[in-house]
Order: C-alpha cells, then sequence, then structure tokens
C-alpha cells in the first residue's frame, strides 16, 4: 500500500503533549492505517509561522535531519490541509500533492507552490459548491479537482448521560481596537440584520462591502459577526460545558461563560467521543467562513454519537441529510436556547433525531469511499482490497517526523510585546491603525477550529 505524509498547521492544544493532535486528524490517520497505509505526519505548526514557505524556526542542523528523514521515508503521495507545505518538503519529494481544505481559500499559504509543482498538486475539498469556482483561480487544474464528504471515526456508545450541553471548540478572536471607531462609523444595523438573517444569501454581498469599505481581509471581519459567544450565553444556564483552547481568555463581564468552561484538554478521537456520547445535547456554531453554507468537522463526530445535533443553520448539511433526518438548526442565539429546551423536555424527540443520525452517518460519513476518491483520482492505491482487521495503537504505531525543537517562538513574542505597546497612551501615536491591524491578524487569524 501506499506511503503516505501527512501535513497539517495545528497550534499546541496540550502543553504536556507536543505531539498531540486534533481527533479529525487522528481519524484520517488511524483509518488511513487500518487499510494498511503507512502514514508519516508533521504538525507544522512546530516548525513555521503559518504564512512562511520555509522551516523558519528551524537551524540548518534542524532543517537537513527532516529533510534526510522525508527523502529516506520517500512517501508515494502528501496530504496537505490548507496548503501547509514548504519547500524543503517539496525540494524533497517528487510525488502527488494532494491539498485538503480545512478553511476557505483566503486561508491557504503558499499558494506560488501550486504553479511551480503544478503537474503534482491536487485539490480535494469536503464542501463541494462552497469554494469550487475559486480552485482553477489559484492554479489547480480542473481534472485535478475532487470532492469528498467529511468523515468520522465516532461510534454510538450508550454512556450514562452526564452533561446537558456540551461545546468542545477555540473561543476565537475578537475586533481588533483599531477598527472600532471605523465599524462605529460605517457598519450598518440593517446589513447585520441580514446578513444573521440568512447567511447564506447575503454573506458574499456583507463581505465584498465592508472589506472594500474599511479596507480590510476578509478574516478581520470574522469577530464581528462571530456568534460562537452569544449562542453559548443564550445556554449557559441550562446545564452547559465548554472544552477547548482559549476560553481562560474571557473577559471577566463573562463571568457566566467562564463557569461553564472545564480546562481538562479534550482534542482526542477517544476524548471527544466520550464527550458527545455522554451528553444529552452536543452543540455546534460555525466560524463565519463557513457563510450559511459549509459546516465544521465536529458535526459527523456528534451525528455519529449517542447525543443529539443542534447546529448553526447549514445548507449544505441540511441538503446533506434531507432522505434521513431534519437537524435542529438555528440562525439565532434565541434559537439555539429553544431549541435546546425543547429537546432537554423531549427525551424522545433527542432519540429520534440521534437514531436517523447515526444512519446517515454510517451511510454517508465513513472514510472508505473517500479513499476511493482519492486513489481513483491520483491513481495510487489507498485502500486494502483483503480484509484488514489490523488494531493500531494510536500511541505507538503513528509515527512522528521530528520532536518540536527547543527554539523559543520569537516572532510570536515579539508580535504580541508590540501589540502590547501600540495599545499605550502616548507610545500608540507612533503606531499607525494599519500597523495594529497587521500584528493583531499575524497573531489571531489562524485560530478557527
Amino acid at each position: 500500500m501506499a506511503k503516505i505524509l501527512l501535513l497539517f498547521y495545528q497550534p499546541a492544544i496540550n502543553t504536556e503533549n507536543q505531539n498531540a493532535v486534533l481527533a479529525f486528524y487522528e481519524s484520517i490517520i488511524k483509518e488511513l492505517s487500518l487499510c494498511s497505509n503507512e502514514v508519516q505526519f508533521i504538525n507544522l505548526a512546530l516548525f513555521k509561522d503559518y504564512w512562511t514557505s520555509c522551516f523558519d524556526k528551524l537551524n540548518n542542523k534542524q532543517t537537513t535531519e527532516i529533510k534526510n528523514r522525508i527523502t529516506k521515508f520517500n512517501p508515494d503521495v502528501i496530504f496537505t490541509f490548507n496548503n501547509q507545505i514548504t519547500s524543503e518538503i517539496t525540494e524533497s519529494t517528487n510525488c502527488p500533492i494532494c491539498i485538503m481544505d480545512a478553511d476557505n481559500t483566503n486561508l491557504f499559504p503558499n499558494k506560488e507552490f501550486i504553479s511551480k509543482y503544478n503537474d503534482r498538486y491536487f485539490l480535494f475539498s469536503y464542501y463541494k459548491e462552497w469554494e469550487s469556482d475559486k480552485y482553477e483561480s489559484i492554479g489547480i487544474k480542473k481534472d485535478h479537482i475532487g470532492f469528498l464528504h467529511l468523515a468520522t471515526s465516532v461510534k454510538n456508545e450508550p454512556l450514562e448521560k452526564i452533561t446537558n450541553i456540551s461545546f468542545i471548540g477555540s473561543k476565537f478572536g475578537a475586533i481588533h481596537p483599531s477598527l472600532y471607531q471605523q465599524i462605529k462609523e460605517n457598519i450598518s444595523f440593517e446589513d447585520l440584520r441580514k446578513y444573521y438573517e440568512n447567511q447564506y444569501e447575503n454573506a458574499d454581498e456583507f463581505f465584498a462591502k465592508y472589506t472594500k469599505l474599511l479596507n480590510v481581509k476578509e478574516y478581520d471581519l470574522y469577530g464581528l459577526i462571530d456568534t460562537r459567544l452569544t449562542v453559548l450565553q443564550s445556554v449557559c444556564d441550562l446545564g452547559l460545558k465548554i472544552y477547548g483552547v482559549g476560553w481562560e481568555k474571557l473577559s471577566d463581564e463573562m463571568f457566566n461563560l467562564k463557569l461553564c468552561f472545564d480546562s481538562t484538554p479534550k482534542y482526542t478521537l477517544k476524548h471527544n467521543s466520550n464527550v458527545y456520547n455522554s451528553s444529552k445535547i452536543n452543540i455546534s456554531i460555525s466560524h463565519p467562513q463557513c457563510k450559511g453554507y459549509a459546516y465544521p468537522w465536529r458535526i459527523y463526530d456528534v451525528m455519529a454519537s449517542n447525543g443529539l445535533l443542534i447546529s448553526s443553520y447549514s445548507k449544505l448539511l441540511e441538503e446533506q441529510t434531507s432522505d434521513y433526518v431534519k437537524i435542529p438548526m438555528f440562525k439565532s442565539p434565541y434559537e439555539a436556547r429553544e431549541l435546546c429546551l425543547y429537546a432537554l423536555k423531549n427525551p424522545a424527540y433527542c432519540e429520534d433525531i440521534t437514531e436517523a443520525s447515526n444512519k446517515f452517518i454510517d451511510k454517508n460519513g465513513r472514510w472508505q469511499d473517500n479513499f476511493k476518491t482519492i486513489q481513483d483520482l491520483i491513481k495510487i492505491n489507498l485502500i486494502d482490497d483483503k480484509e484488514n482487521i489490523q488494531s493500531v495503537n494510536m500511541a505507538q504505531d503513528m509515527k512522528i517526523i521530528i520532536k518540536r525543537p527547543s527554539k523559543k517562538r520569537f516572532k510570536q513574542i515579539i508580535n504580541g510585546f508590540l501589540l502590547i505597546l501600540s495599545n499605550l497612551p502616548l507610545i500608540e501615536k507612533i503606531f499607525s491603525g494599519k500597523m495594529q491591524k497587521k500584528l493583531f491578524s499575524s497573531i489571531n487569524k489562524h485560530n478557527n477550529i
């Protein structure tokens, strides 16, 4: 079978285990391994900044060591989420490079590699029609584009229901102070109302208008329209428990949400499975980049479990599940609360939705047919036709390319220090609004779990 190098960029999620990976990456690695493929992976956050195209956190010796190990591994194919790849990796290999979308194309770095290695590049999206019109514009050949579905390794387990409502995810970044005045002077509440009323139809128009009017990038507006905090606040008195990263940074004004936060790490496949199966409701709140169409990875994990999914509205999810189940979806914090109240009072309703969701996942949410789609396009076999009863021990059998170097992240520290200085009286005058926004975006724009 194939030797696969998997690349992604994941900020630290466990300070005690630098090789910890999110459940979605663990799931795809596990399933590829169960098909008799040899998988090695690199979390590039340990070796480079998000937008850079080389191992800028490593010294020459460390870089040479990684290049030698990649050359020795000699992968048959590279899977790279969001096109996270470096010149050292492309130069040390000659195999197909398959982009997997974790975010929209605005967050794909190193697009220059696509034209440089055009024949090697393929792109596989989990969301057909989300951004399919943009893939050729960034240099992907039309016949090198394929579409997958999200998939999960979570199973329904009849665990005791110990939590009313659970949420696993990140606290997203806020609006940068340098934008406050611009937004106050230019934002139209009618535009905001239209956006929230129907993100699927109105998000593109909203972003087009205000990126131009405010002279900012699309991701600079995410903090303005993100509903994650308001939705969670609307249900926090119903028995909410929050897991994930960034929640310790909540302001004191959101003390009620701080009380709901459990700092116990929840990131592995087993962690997530236990939470979702032991919760009556698992709420999913989409990132603004989904624009009412796409939806997060966690959706299929929840649908495969013994817990009820209540989700932000997603046109794609509604269409894909229409023959199996009507997923309860909300467009406002008020609707989210009403759905949660109804579900908590009607356990039979939860059981019916959960059973139908499980059937949908078993038919449409497992990994095997995705691997078949990929192998048919890249002409490399990923599926062992023989029955495979291999048991994969994730802690022992998955190989890490190299441990994180001890070199500190000087650039991030400096950016943070400069951002603090830029908001101090008197000193702030030497920092332009543009410079403040650049520093803020550099620190925050990758927090999109």
